[in-house]
């Protein structure tokens, strides 16, 4: 296991230094602060972002990271199991979306396949943050749909522990335990989950194993934080990339160690990362004889900046970054790519209007250097309402799986140009007298060379996938949010958004992934509290992609909390819809799950 040092942008110590908005500022994403959006500190206030904080997380029915990102305003989540999902955000492929933890790259560079395959238990998530739209100037390459970052929960005073024991339906059977602990200046959290189940359909089993480690403390001067992670995950894979009994394990092995300095009115921030992933496929289970691949990929990085650390209305940002990129496979042959960056930003706040801009140049082996610039602004009407505009340029290159890969049913092409895009988006923020948050935001992303997997219309469906460059793309859509309402007892969430999706390119050819987005999706999510702290949290969904049909699924989570601990009951799909997975076989029916969890320490939440 490689062992990295990474050094964050966003030290707790380096935060605290910017002034806090107006309590009733509408550009406040609900309280916290977030940091995808921007290297400056502290701003969320010029994008559409949503956060799905600790508890919001507690109420939904969801125990892992991507059982919750389902419920995220503007992103598509299609599981295939338990043990894998593709994830994407406002129309874009899982290829288009950037996942961080705490900050740190996670995204795979074999394939975006891969993405989520992080070693954080939900129990150890503080918040998750979706920042919605092209965001190449801050994150570089892939970031054209959105990014997601996972903060992860750090240690308080005093020792604490969590200990969590779930069953339900499938031969489901979980269990995790969370410790931190205060050493002086320093903190320690460690957590680690065991989860399994038969699967609703043959070949959906899985068996998974995650732990991390998490130190926190001052260093040299600075604030430092240490990351190690680990993951395992054996499952079945029938039909899951392709028409076969297939089986699957993944191992991913991540290190970080963030550090952030203050320089007087200015303040230093490194990052150093790795990321180790291993994939064993087998297209017939129990035959790998038949056919099989091997994959090993390895990514290490440095992130350097330079910025402010005032409180006065300007805000900048300077710094680089390298990578290195190394792929070891039977399927792909063995690859290496180095990459690197140049970025800056600049920042204006004023006491009604504040603007951020950014310019990130990215080079990479084989590829031409790619711009990615950015401008966004937020004006705040009067302390119920604000305005807010964006406009950048995103790009992503292709994929070694992209490139090269090929089997019986899918072929990649080595000739792949980049894909890039404009994106724009206006929106509107209201927080109205009776509370909670209204949002409505429009978007417009017209792409060229889209990147995408498809085959002749006319073809049969034993037809072999292909890459390829469509020639452009466009998306246009619309988000409505509602967040936070309560009506008497109730509190109400709920979001609504519609996409459309134009390609000169879609009636002779069928699209496997770019071109077949989310078209509606429709959430309500109701909170009623019950008797003797009990509450029931339900969120019904509505979604239908482009040739399919639509379905309305709901979830249902009770929970009563009974001194420091938590007992809860999900029912997932409580009205046993139908539909197809992104495998196109029969997603869960109705499934019933019961947890409990136990707090314990000092003040334990």
């Amino acid at each position: 296991m490689l062992v990295g040092l990474a050094f964050l942008l966003s030290a707790p110590g380096a935060e605290a230094q910017e002034p806090p908005p107006p309590p009733d500022s509408v550009f406040e994403i609900e309280g916290v602060s977030v940091s995808v959006q921007s290297r400056l500190p502290g701003d969320a206030r010029t994008r559409a972002v949503t956060v799905l904080d600790r508890p919001k997380l507690d109420r939904l029915a969801a125990t892992t990271v991507p059982e919750a990102l389902r419920w995220a305003v503007g992103v598509d989540l299609q599981p295939r199991s338990l043990a894998q999902a593709d994830v994407g955000v406002r129309g874009g492929t899982f290829e288009q979306v950037v996942v961080l933890v705490d900050g740190v790259p996670m995204s795979d560079a074999q394939t975006g396949h891969f993405d989520l395959d992080v070693a954080v238990p939900l129990e150890s998530v503080e918040r998750i943050e979706v920042l919605r739209g092209a965001a190449s100037a801050v994150h570089g390459a892939d970031a054209m749909g959105g990014v997601i970052n996972i903060v992860t929960r750090g240690a308080a005073d005093g020792p604490r522990g969590q200990a969590q024991l779930e069953a339900g339906g499938f031969g489901r059977a979980a269990g995790a335990l969370r410790l931190s602990q205060s050493l002086g200046s320093w903190s320690v959290a460690a957590s680690g989950r065991l989860d399994r189940a038969d699967g609703h359909r043959e070949g959906t089993d899985h068996d998974m194993r995650l732990g991390n480690l998490d130190l926190r403390g001052p260093l040299a001067g600075g604030q430092a934080n240490v990351r190690l992670g680990v993951a395992a995950r054996d499952f079945g894979a029938s039909g899951f990339y392709a028409p076969f009994p297939s089986y699957e394990e993944t191992r991913t092995r991540t290190a970080s160690v963030t550090w952030a300095k203050p320089l007087g009115d200015r303040a230093l921030d490194v990052i150093v990362h790795s990321r180790e992933h291993d994939d064993d496929f087998v297209l017939r289970r129990g035959d790998p004889a038949f056919y099989q691949n091997i994959h090993a990929s390895r990514q290490t990085g440095l992130d350097v900046a330079l910025r402010s650390n005032t409180a006065g209305p300007w805000a900048w940002s300077v710094g680089v970054s390298a990578a290195h990129d190394q792929l070891e496979s039977t399927n792909l042959g063995d690859r290496s790519m180095d990459r690197g960056a140049t970025f800056a930003e600049l920042g204006w706040s004023g006491a009604a209007a504040r603007v951020r801009g950014g310019l990130r140049l990215d080079s990479r082996e084989e590829f031409a250097p790619a711009w990615a610039p950015s401008l966004s602004a937020g004006w705040s009407v009067s302390s119920a309402l604000g305005l807010r505009a964006a406009v950048a340029r995103s790009f992503r290159a292709p994929t070694w799986t992209d490139r090269f890969y090929e089997d019986p049913a899918n072929r990649g092409d080595p000739n792949l140009a980049v894909e890039s895009a404009w994106s724009s988006e206006f929106g509107l923020d209201w927080t109205p007298r009776m509370g909670g948050l209204f949002r409505v935001t429009g978007f417009l992303r017209e792409a060229d060379d889209l990147i995408d997997y498809a085959r002749p219309a006319d073809a049969p469906d034993d037809a072999v996938w292909q890459s390829r460059n469509v020639e452009s793309a466009t998306f246009v859509g619309v988000e409505v949010e509602v967040s936070g309402v309560e009506v008497g007892r109730l509190t109400l969430d709920g979001a609504l958004e519609m996409l459309d999706v134009s390609s000169d390119e879609t009636g002779a050819f069928v699209s496997k992934y770019a071109l077949r987005p989310l078209t509606r999706s429709a959430m309500l999510g109701v909170q009623i509290p019950l008797v003797a702290g009990t509450v029931a949290a339900l969120r019904v969904e509505n979604r239908r992609r482009t040739g399919e049909d639509g379905y309305t699924a709901a979830d249902l989570r009770l929970e009563a909390r009974v001194g420091a601990s938590r007992i809860w009951v999900d029912a997932a799909n409580l009205g046993d819809a139908t539909w197809l997975d992104v495998s196109g076989l029969p997603a869960p029916g109705r499934t019933l799950r019961t947890g409990v969890s136990i707090d314990f320490g000092g003040g334990a939440r």
